[in-house]
C-alpha cells in the first residue's frame, strides 16, 4: 500500500506541535529547527539535483564554472573538487561539511562576486524547487508564532542568503562557515550529526528559545538534532526517508512530502 504524499503540513503534525506548545508555560520563544537540503527543497543548493527527470547544478559547481573560486577552474575543476571533497571526507570521517572549504577565506572581491552569483541562482532554485509543503509550513509557523531556524551542512555563504527568498530571518540561518580570522574559526560549530544538536542547544541557550519542532530528511546527518528536540519534549519528523528502524518514539514522525 502506497503511503500518502503531503503537499501541505499534515494535521497530525500540526496537532502534535500545538499540543507541545500548549503544555509549556514560560517566557521562552517557541522555535523550529530545520534542515534545508532535501527537507525544505527538492535537491541540494550546494550539490544540485543529479537524478530524476529534472536536474540542476548546485551553487558550488556554478561558482567554479563561473571562475569565481581560485582553487578550481572550469569543468576539470568541478571534477577535481568532487574528488578532493570525497577524499577529505573519507580521511576525516566527516562527510559533506568540507563542501564549505572551497568558498572559505576568499578575498573581499571574490566573496562579493560569489555572493552576487548565489543570490541570482538561489532565487531561481527556491522559486522552482521549494516543496509545496514548505510554503504551508511557513504559514503554519506564522500563525502559531513559531520562529524558524535553518541548520544546514551547506556553506554558510549559500545558506545565509535564503532570507531574501523565504520568511526566515538572516540571523536564523546557519550553514557551515570555515572562515578563519586572527587564527581562529569564525564559527566553531559544524552543522552535521552531533554538530546540528550543538547548534540547537547553542541557539536555545543564547536566544531564550525552546524547540517545539525539528525536521530532517536523513537520520545519519539530522538524527542528533531530531533526538535533541525529542529529549526536550518537542516534535521531530523525517521527511522523504522511510522508517528504517530508527528510534521508536511517539513524537517522531515519518512521512513523504512534495
Amino acid at each position: 500500500m502506497n503511503k500518502p504524499v503531503y503537499d501541505c503540513v499534515p494535521d497530525f503534525l500540526k496537532e502534535a506541535v500545538c499540543k507541545t506548545m500548549n503544555s509549556y508555560r514560560g517566557d521562552l520563544i517557541p522555535a523550529a529547527f530545520l534542515d534545508f537540503d532535501g527537507t525544505l527543497i527538492h535537491g541540494d543548493i550546494t550539490d544540485g539535483l543529479r537524478e530524476g527527470p529534472e536536474t540542476y547544478k548546485g551553487l558550488l559547481e556554478l561558482a567554479i564554472l563561473a571562475g569565481l573560486l581560485p582553487s578550481y577552474k572550469g569543468p576539470e575543476g568541478v571534477s577535481q573538487m568532487l574528488k578532493d571533497l570525497l577524499l577529505e571526507a573519507q580521511e576525516r570521517n566527516v562527510p559533506y561539511i568540507y563542501a564549505a572549504k572551497p568558498v572559505a577565506n576568499l578575498s573581499s572581491k571574490d566573496e562579493a562576486a560569489l555572493q552576487a552569483l548565489v543570490v541570482h541562482e538561489l532565487g531561481q532554485m527556491v522559486e522552482r524547487y521549494l516543496f509545496s509543503f514548505t510554503h504551508d509550513l511557513f504559514s503554519f509557523f506564522k500563525k502559531e508564532g513559531i520562529e524558524p531556524y535553518v541548520v544546514s551542512a551547506s556553506p554558510h555563504v549559500f545558506v545565509s542568503e535564503l532570507y531574501q527568498f523565504t520568511p526566515i530571518p538572516k540571523e536564523n540561518l546557519f550553514g557551515v562557515n570555515l572562515n578563519v580570522k586572527n587564527g581562529k574559526r569564525v564559527d566553531g560549530i559544524d552543522n552535521h550529526a552531533e554538530g546540528k544538536a550543538e547548534r540547537v542547544y547553542d541557539m536555545c541557550m543564547s536566544r531564550n528559545l525552546y524547540p517545539v519542532l525539528s525536521l530532517g530528511n536523513r537520520w545519519s546527518s539530522d538524527g542528533h538534532m531530531l533526538q535533541h528536540v525529542l529529549d526536550h519534549e518537542g516534535i521531530a519528523a523525517l521527511v522523504n526517508e522511510p522508517d528504517n528502524g530508527h528510534i521508536a518514539h511517539d513524537r517522531l514522525f515519518h512521512f513523504q512530502i512534495s
